[in-house]
């Protein structure tokens, strides 16, 4: 499932607003992308990372994956495996362990730090054979378009919705003369937005994100692959909240 964000905001924005003239196609953007990387929080995409080796070299930046190349993209390394052979797509997994530890070094284990986007590996490493990782990433716009499973299509627009409430109200509040009966209005429709997407939100996780509750390092039926994936969206659909 895919859709321009052009598309999206004409069908699943516009008419769905408190006042359509109120807010830009940029801005309107911008609040789609903030919803992906909420949603990214429990329904992340599957990707996987592959860095080259470097003898005497004991960590790697994620931003030099040759197949995750933004640094800010990947959210989590489910496991690592080295050396890895593009040929067999195998190859001996390494243990998680933390680089900290003083048998760390000399040891085939790995350490992922996702807040330094780096990933430290403790077995000795032989030039140009490949190290390679399957890892959780942020969905993002990709060349205008959203390309994620159409259960999100409803997340992504309930979110945008209470998002234009919620800056509705800050507009009211910042006027010279406050209304308090449009502010009292408008911050209920807002709060009203906000339990629509909490709502739909758990209500999908529930279905499909069973690594929510397994702190994401368990891969599960929502994970997915990128660019020739064979995993197809799941079937389920609902529609929650204002129209």
């Amino acid at each position: 499932m895919s859709i321009s964000v052009a598309n999206f905001i004409t069908q699943y924005l516009r008419p769905a607003l408190p006042s359509t003239s109120d807010w830009s196609d940029a801005t309107l953007g911008y609040w789609i992308d903030a919803a992906l990387l909420d949603i990214s929080r429990s329904f992340p995409r599957k990707a996987y990372a592959l860095w080259s080796a470097v003898a005497g070299t004991y960590f790697y930046s994620f931003a030099d994956s040759t197949t995750t190349a933004d640094e800010t993209t990947i959210i989590r390394i489910l496991n690592c495996v080295y050396p890895y052979s593009i040929t067999s797509l195998t190859g001996p997994p390494m243990l998680r362990k933390s680089h900290l530890d003083e048998d760390f070094l000399g040891g085939p284990y790995y350490d992922p730090d996702p807040d330094a986007q780096v990933i430290y590996i403790g077995t000795a490493l032989t030039t140009a054979q490949l190290i390679y990782a399957d890892c959780h990433i942020y969905w993002k716009v990709a060349t205008a378009t959203i390309v994620n499973p159409a259960e999100h299509l409803e997340l992504i627009r309930l979110f945008c919705i209470w998002q234009a409430f919620l800056h509705q109200a800050a507009d009211v509040t910042s006027s010279p003369v406050p209304d308090s009966s449009l502010l009292n209005a408008v911050a209920l429709e807002s709060r009203r937005a906000e339990i629509a997407y909490r709502a739909a939100y758990q209500k999908l996780a529930e279905a499909h994100a069973t690594s929510i509750f397994t702190r994401g390092w368990a891969m599960d039926k929502w994970d997915r692959n990128t660019g020739g994936s064979k995993n197809n969206p799941g079937s389920a659909s609902f529609r929650t909240g204002f129209r």
